[in-house]
């Protein structure tokens, strides 16, 4: 579907939008939904980066989804998926355990 999008785009300077998709069998609104779509993932990318950064890195997927909800529609998926393209890790609290003891913490 993303490559006849693609062509419509590509050609939309000679012919109508609209003979297009009606040629080519899709809908129109789904193209221009299609077209508007970049805008509104780098809306969100940047907005998912400012409540990251807010909140210390320490906010998830889940809560920054939670924290969003009230502005935007947007799914826990999504949210991972924007967060791990924008390498958004978010940091542990605690102390970070490796599996292997400190030298000299147990007693023999």
């Amino acid at each position: 579907m993303t490559e006849t999008y693609r062509f419509i785009a590509g050609e939309a300077t000679i012919y109508p939008a609209a003979i297009l998709c009606r040629a080519l069998g899709v809908s129109r609104s789904g193209y221009y939904a299609w077209r508007e779509r970049p805008t509104r993932q780098d809306q969100l990318a940047s907005k998912v980066e400012e409540v990251f950064w807010q909140n210390s890195r320490r906010y998830g997927s889940r809560r920054i989804t939670a924290e969003l909800r009230d502005q935007t529609v947007v799914g826990r998926h999504r949210m991972r998926r924007l967060m791990r393209d924008k390498v958004c890790r978010p940091s542990s609290r605690g102390a970070l355990y490796l599996g292997q003891p400190i030298p000299g913490m147990l007693s023999e």
